[in-house]
């Protein structure tokens, strides 16, 4: 067993007192922006600063500005492999992302040269990134020093106790590629976990609970009479106007990247993304649907929600969350939004206290592991 699976949160010394840091931050959802929030915040509590920010986006205009409001620091942008979905704005067509990354290459080259020139500039003490793939191919072309660090529930697919769980051979061959993508043999993986597990420190693989905003430890719990669903792609929207058609005594909420311009049932409201509405929705619902963002996820079984998962149709990643929730006994898994089973399965409440026992007891693990391997 690793050291840093102790819980004595003092029983690691800081190895320097002050230490500056580059993050690089995957541009598409917002899972990744409220990882490198939360992870800033403990970092700053530890006396060390980041001095720069990375988004894979195409400018500065497309970053959120819930995201931009959190960062004091230069926050860039870098062009980056990205999803595309199908007519109906709802499945991910994986090959035909494939092809479009494969032609944008010449921009990926810019992005690296850039990430070089900057590097060079601020003289970090460490990179951090949440699974944006640039960086990991700067590595590879560049000879840097500089210790690196990537984080993402994704990597917990190379870890012994997932490994045999996702059965889809071509589907895991396809998403330990891209892990490795994203990613180097020499750097620390830093898999964030539904469960406690041990380090495998020989693959240079550490596990971490996942990154709970504050916002959202601090939360009023409450349980009202309403579904939240957030949806990752709009298309879904029409699933779910049909279940509130069909199931007119349940109340669903519901957030979108787009807004719904068309008619619905008086028993589901439809919201644009907002930050601070959606924790005081997630806070309050009985029950949470949702596409399987991984941190969404997380937040809600933190807040002792109960949840279902329905992943977006050819998203690998939403498919592996999803089952991985299953597996911890914290979420059930469907392949559609049918809500008529809704409420006829429940989670073990137990399972839900030992998920907040696992994040709370080991809130500051991330940062021990960081601070030790620089």
């Amino acid at each position: 067993m690793s050291a840093f699976q102790a819980e004595d949160r003092g029983s690691i010394p800081l190895t320097r007192s002050f230490m500056k840091f580059l993050f690089f931050i995957q541009g598409e959802g917002r899972g990744h922006m409220s990882q490198a929030i939360t992870l800033q915040e403990k970092l700053r509590n530890s006396g060390h600063t980041v001095t720069a920010v990375f988004v894979g986006a195409k400018n500065i205009d497309q970053v959120p500005v819930f995201f931009k409001d959190n960062f004091n620091c230069q926050i860039h942008t870098l062009i980056s492999p990205k999803f595309t979905t199908d007519k109906k704005d709802k499945g991910i067509l994986l090959y035909r992302s494939a092809f479009i990354s494969l032609l944008k290459i010449p921009n990926y080259f810019k992005s690296i040269k850039s990430i070089n020139k900057s590097i060079k500039k601020y003289n970090p003490d460490a990179l951090i990134s949440f699974y944006e793939p640039m960086l990991g191919n700067y590595l590879r072309f560049f000879k840097c020093r500089t210790p690196s660090f990537f984080i993402g529930h994704q990597y917990f697919l190379n870890h012994s106790k997932f490994n045999l769980l996702f059965k889809n051979y071509l589907e895991k061959l396809i998403f330990r590629t891209y892990n490795k993508f994203t990613s180097t043999k020499k750097s620390t993986k830093i898999a964030l976990s539904f469960t406690k597990e041990n380090d495998e420190e020989k693959n240079k693989l550490y596990i971490c609970p996942p990154l709970i905003r504050k916002e959202i430890k601090n939360a009023d719990i409450l349980d009202k009479d309403f579904i939240l669903s957030y949806i990752l792609n709009p298309g879904y929207s029409k699933d779910l106007i049909k279940q509130a058609e069909h199931n007119p005594d349940l109340n669903i909420e519901t957030f979108s990247k787009k807004e719904i311009n068309y008619k619905t049932p008086i028993n589901i409201n439809f919201y644009p993304i907002s930050n601070e509405l959606f924790i005081k929705k997630l806070s309050t619902c009985s029950y949470y649907i949702s596409t399987a963002g991984f941190d969404s996820i997380s937040e809600a079984i933190y807040l002792q929600k109960q949840v279902r998962l329905i992943p977006t149709k050819g998203h690998i990643e939403q498919k592996y969350n999803a089952i991985d929730a299953q597996r911890a006994g914290l979420a059930f898994k469907t392949n559609s939004f049918d809500l008529s089973f809704f409420f006829k399965e429940k989670t073990d409440k137990s399972k839900l206290s030992a998920f907040k026992n696992w994040v709370d007891l080991n809130d500051n693990k991330i940062v021990k592991i960081i601070e030790s391997k620089i």
